[in-house]
């Protein structure tokens, strides 16, 4: 918003209205002098003009067209300047999912693109037909210039993508990727993980995840366009990182509507790794063999052990599923089934551990109350 307010303060200013005014100015003086002395004298009421009196109509016709252009030019400043910074705010966006290596790539595809352009142009202006020649020339350009930036953000910026500081060590082989399916990436802890130094090498995220954030952003629902925040947000923190190096990949499968199975699709062109936190995209990779990297499995296993015969001391906060059940929680969020406890909700109790259950949804420990 505050942006968007310094954009039009800009466009409103004195000094770019004052600029545009002098520059119409000039421009009108210029346009006025060369009417005049190329087709001046080819005017029959000049002709017949004293020289002082042509010179006075002279100035008048400066004075006027300058005076008009350079109000078209100050008027015109406003709307043309929020053209440009819309223009340019649209632009930055769309860059912003690239990483610098790919943007790299695109100009030298670009370049490549261009010359080759260049060559085939020579032979376009062979054509005797002046407007067609010019036509093909230009359509040629635009064509090869496309084709040499998506090729070159493709093939440049996805295969040759080796962290510098593992070019020895590295070969393209795929084994230190890792794919970032939304769940992981709109969750967060991947960046935590980051900079513990636990997780290295490439990070994929493919441009179909990255259209779902975007589409994410875009949703009525507040809750929802703030967890696609979140999660360009954690992406745009992640290409900031030395330890890690992320990279937008182009690979889509049009024929593949389940993005779940893009991503295996994806993991297996690369030989990559899956981190989610997605249950049914876990289970998924099982059957197609992919190795799958779970954030939440990770949290479960570095949760401490409850061993039978432990004492805590718990806060009951509600009854359980069976009959004289209480619930309650360790800070970590760990779920303790309290024996008998239904008539301790409320209460702070000591208890002991008598068997612990690790399920999907994480780890179960049961006790029993204490009494003296």
């Amino acid at each position: 918003m505050d942006g968007n307010k310094g954009k039009d303060r800009i466009g409103r200013g004195r000094l770019p209205k004052l600029i545009a005014f002098f520059l119409g100015a000039s421009l009108g003086i210029v346009i006025s002098n060369q009417l005049l002395t190329n087709y001046g004298d080819a005017i029959p009421f000049f002709k017949g003009l004293d020289e002082n009196v042509r010179f006075f109509i002279s100035i008048g016709i400066f004075v006027v067209s300058s005076l008009f252009l350079g109000l078209v030019f100050l008027f015109s400043t406003p709307p043309v300047l929020k053209w440009v910074f819309k223009v340019g705010s649209r632009i930055e966006s769309n860059l912003s999912g690239y990483t610098s290596k790919e943007i790299t790539s695109g100009i030298i595809g670009l370049i490549l693109g261009l010359i080759v352009a260049f060559l085939i142009s020579d032979l376009i202006k062979l054509i005797p037909s002046w407007p067609l020649a010019t036509m093909l020339s230009v359509l040629t350009y635009i064509l090869f210039s496309f084709m040499g930036t998506r090729l070159g953000i493709k093939y440049i910026g996805e295969i040759i993508i080796v962290n510098k500081k593992d070019a020895r060590s590295m070969t393209i082989s795929g084994e230190n990727y890792k794919i970032l399916d939304s769940s992981v990436i709109i969750d967060g802890r991947i960046l935590d993980l980051v900079r513990t130094g636990f997780l290295e090498g490439t990070f994929i995220i493919p441009i179909f995840i990255l259209n779902q954030l975007k589409n994410i952003v875009e949703n009525p629902d507040i809750l929802k366009r703030n967890r696609g925040r979140r999660g360009l947000d954690i992406i745009n923190s992640l290409k900031n990182e030395e330890s890690v190096k992320t990279i937008i990949s182009e690979t889509d499968f049009p024929d593949i509507n389940d993005i779940d199975t893009k991503i295996l699709k994806l993991a297996e062109q690369f030989r990559a790794k899956v981190i989610t936190n997605d249950y049914n995209l876990n289970k998924l990779a099982t059957v197609m063999k992919v190795t799958v990297l779970n954030i939440n499995e990770l949290a479960n296993a570095m949760k401490p052990i409850a061993l039978p015969g432990e004492k805590m001391t718990i806060n009951i906060v509600k009854p359980g599923k069976e009959y004289g059940q209480g619930i309650g929680y360790l800070d970590d969020g760990t779920m303790i089934v309290v024996e008998n406890g239904a008539d301790y909700i409320g209460r702070t109790m000591e208890v002991t551990v008598t068997t612990t259950l690790q399920t999907n949804a994480g780890r179960m420990i049961f006790t029993r109350i204490i009494t003296d």
